[in-house]
């Protein structure tokens, strides 16, 4: 089994879409091509109405969460309304909270409030109220920032455009922006869509920043150089003027307004460095606006916590202070606190709290300073927002499940219905980015991953010595992927493997000896014109592999013979597989992420009579597994982005035969693997698991 390889991290993507353009499927194949017996369990009950197979699943449960963590990128947006009192967004969806900012990572807690949807922006006036924007045209608040999921409230709030940021001085007033030039306004930010009126006040293009430091002024800009700025922000579009203050340079960006009397504006003046614009008197026009270059780097945002100190962070790991903003460029200096790493968001709540973030290269951290206008003052930087990425699943019986992670981790557990407590994670020694993995025997798991290892154990739960990483050299000339495997017997794997080139080629690495080291590995071109993403093969004689990009099927009834012995079938065009499980050579079933819809066929060992008919549209599917012909659990995520579990007992009847069930609020999931039909364990991209049992 296997979850999203390398093209997991679309999920966030998905998921970060309006999911009406992005819709899932489920293939069904049904394979006649061998006489072999279809692997049945016996029947359990079924869901009356749809055929579908009733399960009871359990909260998700965090069982994979340490350092190195597989996706660290900190937080995007900081809003800090005391010195107590620090929210951060990212762009997954989390908000990140803390009540004592300077006490190192511990001191921050990670909840996932969006499903995953990137945020666009925060507003926080009060520790009692906060406010955000993300990529779905969602507006959330919430009266108790630092309270679960429940405590943030989600609006959908529709303008046929993204929500690109948000400025609240408080509870009764709140601003958002938006392209093409649009405000959204509201003096009930918690009363729901009817409570927020659309203005459009720059016909020219998107809004860039806003930022409100009082209920009786509010300043935004835009990317050609026009700041706009309403003493009434509720007024109306005629309570907005617009004055082109920085005519032909560079786009505007981050403000910061301490109060009335001082505003700091972002320049993007590209091939000149680094800009700010300062003014006494924001709604003076554009003679009241004087520019600054105050950094050779691009500036990327700026924060004025009175009018006597502004920060700004740069691109290249430096802080830029002021203490005398309006007094030019002789009055900003640069200092290096994070050097050769890109600043993001800062955000000074106080003279003496200071709260930034720094991203690539390497992980993203938050960086804190008590003492921020002081030339030898410690910036401290710690990571706050990470998570381990399950990528995929396999369980070889009821009592032993083998999950692997993009950090190399194995987490593995005996008991899988007996929560968080049962899973063991294992770093495994010099293991990278994990795919896929398949165990046909406890005493047999083989996974693969990045750039072509081969990770075996002939004892799974045996700790990180028991271990093997194999390098098998794929013979590719481009470097790229090992995306699935599937081992029917000890005695035989066959992992699939794509260079990571444009146009999609489709290797097969077969093996009748697993852990017999990198010569018993051979690697055969199977696929010219397709990525392959999946493979399964219900016994020794029948394998099938599918495509990532342009629908192929790629079917063999002799794995380590040649290119010869596989026959590719170029199903539908657009088809994006994205995971495979067949229970037996009479049905295989392909999760397929783009168009809705289902392919079958009476013979797949010949390539021939394939049928596409629609199925699950919504939202979109990452895995599935079929533990026997009348029973198939497929994941994924939902058109309201929760995480998906789609499960029937007739899987070859179309889509009325799946039934929806939404199984993990924050979404993400990964892959499936059900070792029986009362037993289904599910993984997502939040180092988390799902058991389903019925």
């Amino acid at each position: 089994m296997r979850g999203l390889t390398s093209h997991r991290r679309r999920l966030r993507q998905w998921t970060a879409c309006a999911l009406g353009t992005f819709v899932p499927l489920a293939v069904t194949m049904t394979l006649m091509a061998a006489p072999a017996q279809a692997q049945t369990s016996p029947a359990r009950p079924a869901d009356a109405h749809t055929g579908a197979r009733a399960f009871t699943w359990s909260p998700p449960a965090l069982v994979d969460h340490q350092a190195p963590y597989s996706m660290d990128d900190g937080p995007d947006f900081i809003s800090c309304p005391s010195a107590t009192l620090c929210v951060a967004a990212d762009n997954a969806g989390d908000v990140i909270t803390s009540t004592d900012p300077a006490g190192g990572s511990a001191a921050w807690t990670v909840k996932n409030v969006d499903r995953n949807i990137a945020f666009n922006g925060l507003s926080c006036p009060t520790v009692s109220f906060c406010a955000a924007v993300d990529e779905n045209e969602q507006i959330l608040t919430s009266t108790d920032p630092t309270g679960s999921r429940r405590a943030w409230k989600s609006t959908l709030v529709n303008t046929g455009n993204r929500h690109t940021g948000i400025s609240c001085p408080a509870i009764t007033l709140c601003v958002a922006i938006g392209g093409p030039g649009y405000l959204l306004v509201s003096t009930n930010p918690t009363g729901g869509a009817s409570a927020w009126t659309s203005v459009t006040v720059d016909p020219y293009l998107g809004l860039s920043s806003v930022f409100c430091p009082s209920v009786r002024l509010c300043v935004a800009d835009d990317t050609i150089g026009n700041v706009l700025t309403s003493t009434d922000p509720a007024g109306g579009a005629s309570a907005w003027t617009m004055k082109d203050v920085y005519p032909g340079i560079g786009d505007l960006s981050n403000i910061s307004c301490p109060s009335t009397k001082l505003c700091a504006i972002v320049a993007d003046t590209t091939g000149t460095g680094g800009t700010i614009l300062t003014s006494t008197n924001p709604t003076g026009g554009a003679s009241a606006w004087h520019p600054a270059q105050v950094d050779k780097n691009f500036v990327d945002d700026v924060s004025c916590p009175s009018a006597g100190l502004c920060l700004a962070t740069d691109t290249h790991g430096n802080m830029l202070t002021s203490t005398d903003p309006t007094g030019g460029a002789s009055a900003w200096t640069s200092r290096p606190v994070y050097p050769g790493h890109i600043m993001g968001a800062i955000f000074c709540p106080s003279t003496t709290l200071c709260v930034t973030d720094a991203h690539y290269p390497g992980p993203g951290r938050v960086l804190v300073s008590t003492s921020p206008a002081s030339p030898t003052g410690t910036w401290q930087r710690f990571t706050v927002d990470q998570v381990d990425d399950i990528t995929a699943v396999t369980c070889a019986s009821a009592k032993l499940c083998v999950a692997v992670d993009a950090s190399g981790d194995a987490v593995v557990s005996t008991d899988p219905a007996g929560g968080a407590a049962t899973w063991k994670v294992t770093r495994i020694p010099h293991a990278g980015a994990l795919e896929a993995v398949s165990c046909p025997a406890t005493s047999l798991c083989v996974a693969v991953g990045q750039p072509g290892d081969v990770v075996t154990t002939t004892d799974p739960t045996g700790g990180a010595a028991a271990w093997t990483v194999t390098e098998v050299d794929p013979q590719s000339p481009v470097e790229g992927s090992m995306t699935g495997v599937s081992c029917p017997s000890v005695k035989l794997c066959v992992a699939t493997y794509s260079p990571a080139h444009v146009g999609g080629t489709g290797y097969a690495v077969t093996s009748t000896d697993p852990t017999g080291g990198a010569s018993a590995w051979t690697t055969t071109l199977i696929d010219p014109g397709d990525w392959l993403q999946d493979v399964a093969c219900p016994s020794t004689t029948l394998c099938v592999a599918v495509g990532f990009r342009f629908g192929d099927v790629v079917t063999t009834t002799k794995p380590t013979g040649g290119t010869s012995d596989w026959t590719v079938t170029h199903v539908r065009s657009g088809i994006e597989f994205d995971g495979l499980s067949c229970a037996s050579v009479t049905l295989c079933v392909a999760a397929d992420n783009y168009p809705t819809g289902a392919v079958t066929s009476a013979t797949p060992a010949s390539g021939a009579s394939w049928r596409f008919r629609p199925m699950y549209s919504n939202g979109v599917l990452a895995g599935v597994s079929c533990p026997s012909t009348t029973s198939c659990t497929a994941v994924g995520a939902g058109k309201d982005t929760s995480g998906d579990a789609v499960t029937t007992t007739t899987p070859t009847a179309g889509g009325h035969a799946w039934k929806r069930t939404p199984i993990d609020p924050a979404g993400g999931l990964t892959s499936v693997s059900c070792p029986t039909v009362s037993l289904c364990v599910a993984v997502d991209f939040r180092g988390e698991v799902v058991v389903g049992q019925g």
